[in-house]
């Protein structure tokens, strides 16, 4: 039950920040498969907070690989959880 709340806080997030945009009446896994068709998206937000980031000096080529790696492996998880096409 943990790891659904968990994944719909995600797609709630994922709205907020308008990354999608989904039918009220879809399914959370519905909702998490048009997020995994954003995941050029994401990366490339969270490419750009990085290097924001790092003209501060707060990380470095690693953290952003760390990064990146993180978001494809979630992606991923989603995919085989939501049995996404």
């Amino acid at each position: 039950m943990l790891r659904v709340k968990s994944l719909s806080k995600v797609v709630d997030v994922a709205k907020e920040l308008k990354v999608i945009e989904s039918k009220l009446e879809a399914t959370v896994l519905e909702k998490l498969c048009l997020l995994t068709k954003e995941q050029e998206v994401i990366q490339a937000g969270i490419d750009y907070e990085m290097k924001e980031d790092k003209k501060e000096d707060k990380v470095d080529d690693a953290d952003v690989k760390k990064m990146t790696e993180a978001v494809l492996k979630f992606v991923g998880e989603v995919k085989t959880i939501a049995k996404c096409p």
